[in-house]
């Protein structure tokens, strides 16, 4: 008996169809072909990289493109798009391309002669010294302690 009251019972979860936002109004946008105009595209672009720029958001071990997103205004898809589109990057391209600019000034830096290169990594916005490894050679083709020697005489 048990078992067929069970079997019989009506479900107590709402069972919904999911629907993206995006895709809702996309029936009147099947026509064109791009999402922004090159000109909301530069507008936006701009927009993006003052915010992140100004306010330092990439030195944020923590920063995904959802927050990012937030921060900026914009959603998720949009801020993707002027990325791609707009600097012709992705967001973990473009964020880590400014931790490393970030990181060459504090490799060459006084003030952090003391860190060692975790710590130079995490003061970056790197999450992991291996992350940081990875990029800043692939940025700069030389490791951090190669980069330091190659510039010690420019400081």
């Amino acid at each position: 008996m048990l078992a067929y009251s069970t079997l019989t019972q009506k479900s107590i979860y709402a069972i919904e169809k999911y629907q993206p936002r995006e895709l809702e109004g996309s029936a009147s946008k099947k026509g064109s072909t791009e999402r922004l105009t090159a000109e909301q595209v530069q507008e936006l672009k701009n927009m993006v990289m003052r915010k992140t720029i100004d306010e330092k958001m990439y030195l944020d071990p923590g920063l995904t493109l959802s927050i990012l997103s937030g921060k900026v205004g914009i959603s998720t898809h949009e801020l993707s798009y002027i990325l791609n589109n707009g600097l012709g990057k992705s967001f973990y391209q473009f964020i880590n391309e400014l931790r490393t600019e970030e990181a060459k000034l504090l490799l060459l830096s006084a003030d952090t002669k003391h860190l060692d290169m975790l710590g130079i990594a995490i003061r970056a916005g790197f999450n992991s010294k291996t992350t940081f490894y990875t990029t800043f050679k692939k940025a700069t083709t030389l490791t951090p302690k190669e980069y330091i020697k190659a510039n010690a005489k420019a400081v």
